[in-house]
């Protein structure tokens, strides 16, 4: 698999992966929230890097810290 850069908006990208692991989460559990708070001043808007490697990233993440959580967490 080879690494390909582009510019992409980061907050797109966040909101992608937040989207499908929302789904994710409520397709297995109704007792689980979660929420995104995205801080624009804190983050840049664009950055040039592999995106699909980012949300893939992202996503693992993300599924890793479900499974590790409690069940009554």
């Amino acid at each position: 698999m080879s690494i390909t850069n582009k510019k992409f908006n980061l907050k797109k990208l966040i909101k992608f992966v937040y989207d499908i692991f929302l789904s994710k989460i409520k397709a297995e559990s109704s007792l689980v929230s979660f929420n995104l708070i995205f801080e624009e001043d804190k983050c840049p808007k664009y950055l040039f890097s592999d995106d699909q490697r980012i949300t893939q990233i992202l996503l693992n993440l993300l599924i890793n810290l479900n499974f590790s959580m409690p069940e009554n967490y």
